[in-house]
């Protein structure tokens, strides 16, 4: 009899995990769809920038094709896609270009004066204080990359390094030639 009981529990148990285990599947099923639909035109956020304004992300694109990179200072791809950004940031002319991240400004401080770029009236740098730019796109990991069209229409996004000319080619609208 005690065996019999054991043994209901255990399968009741193991029956309650599989639920479980279905629920929070379906759950994050249902997640990712929101984020991924979500993230088909650009975000209307407020963030403030690293000069200590706040500005409208959809205000920012304003008509013009608008690339978010999402970084971290301390990722070393992230680097590397900010240091190819800054040699070549004069391509990126009639692109706005927002550099969002969630650090605490004073860790970005000495990292940002390494890039003149930033300085440009094309580029924002973003602070991300309370990690909602970053929920809702679902940045997993960093460098993430999003690129609008000028309508503000998501036209492609990367978890993880891209080559700008492949960036360049798909806001800029150019025939990609095989590589």
């Amino acid at each position: 009899m005690v065996r019999k009981i054991v043994l209901l529990f255990m399968v009741v148990g193991m029956l309650g995990m599989l639920g479980l285990f279905a629920w929070k599947y379906q759950r994050k099923s249902e997640d990712i769809a929101q984020i991924k639909e979500q993230i088909q035109v650009v975000p209307n956020f407020w963030l403030k920038s690293f000069d200590e304004k706040t500005f409208s992300i959809s205000d920012f694109a304003s008509g013009s094709p608008l690339l978010i990179i999402y970084f971290n200072s301390t990722c070393e791809m992230c680097k590397i896609e900010l240091n190819a950004l800054n040699e070549r940031f004069t391509e990126f002319g009639q692109i706005n270009i927002l550099l969002a991240s969630s650090q605490e400004r004073e860790e970005l401080e000495g990292f940002m004066d390494e890039y003149p770029f930033v300085s440009e009236s094309n580029i924002k740098v973003a602070l991300d204080e309370e990690m909602k730019l970053s929920a809702y796109l679902g940045v997993k990991s960093v460098p993430s990359v999003f690129c609008y069209d000028s309508k503000g229409e998501l036209i492609a996004n990367y978890q993880g390094p891209v080559k700008l000319d492949i960036l360049l080619d798909k806001l800029l609208d150019r025939k990609e030639v095989e590589k």
